[in-house]
């Protein structure tokens, strides 16, 4: 019995110096087969601005309804059957509002008999990692439209092109015709309105070009 007691205090007291160099956005944690959580690190108070007191009687209200939460569940459900699991994500809200991301790693803990009596783990603050990987993503998407935009402005600016030789012929012959014509022809006026439509269409073809060019 006394070298048992003697084995618990020396793993307290390792236990207490992991506790004391913890880095600041790491906290340990550990709960009973119920899902009871009976221990978090001082260092919880740092990343949510709870004392480890608040954050284990309040943590069921500290979840968000993110989905990550219902996978995490699982997985902690699967870690009290003995199955060791791999890191996951957790959403946890902040006592100042905003969102925390935290990667946990779940170990079971095992009596002589093998079975589980508990679940020990540790969590790791992963918010900025996060935040960095959504901008990346976002640049990246930036970076895709306007490569997109580019190509269908080489694309406009060739059919443009063709675009406007065909436009030069119908023009061209429009005006051909017109000075063919008497005045008085009734074809005339239809005629006049092919020239008009062909300027508008002109004019549009001038834009696409702009565009193609990286214009305004």
């Amino acid at each position: 019995r006394k070298s048992a007691e003697r084995s618990l205090l020396k793993s307290e007291d390792k236990l207490r110096r992991i506790m004391e160099n913890l880095q600041a956005d790491y906290f340990f944690y550990s709960h009973d087969t119920a899902g009871v959580f009976q221990f978090v690190s001082p260092s919880i108070t740092h990343i949510l601005g709870y004392t480890p007191g608040e954050f284990l009687t309040r943590l069921d209200s500290l979840l968000t309804d993110d989905p990550a939460n219902e996978a995490a569940h699982e997985h902690t459900m699967l870690s009290i059957e003995g199955i060791k699991q791999p890191p996951f994500l957790m959403a946890l809200r902040h006592r100042e509002g905003h969102t925390v991301w935290v990667e946990a790693s779940d170990t079971p803990v095992f009596d002589d008999q093998g079975n589980v009596i508990a679940v020990e783990g540790i969590a790791h603050d992963v918010t900025e990692r996060r935040r960095a990987a959504e901008e990346r993503a976002r640049l990246e998407e930036q970076l895709l439209q306007a490569q997109k935009m580019e190509a269908v402005g080489t694309l406009a600016g060739g059919i443009a092109h063709d675009f406007n030789n065909i436009l030069s012929a119908v023009l061209g012959f429009t005006e051909i015709a017109i000075n063919d014509l008497e005045a008085d022809s009734p074809i005339v006026p239809h005629l006049v309105q092919v020239m008009q439509a062909g300027n508008r269409a002109r004019e549009l073809v001038k834009q696409i070009l702009a565009f193609s060019r990286h214009g305004e």
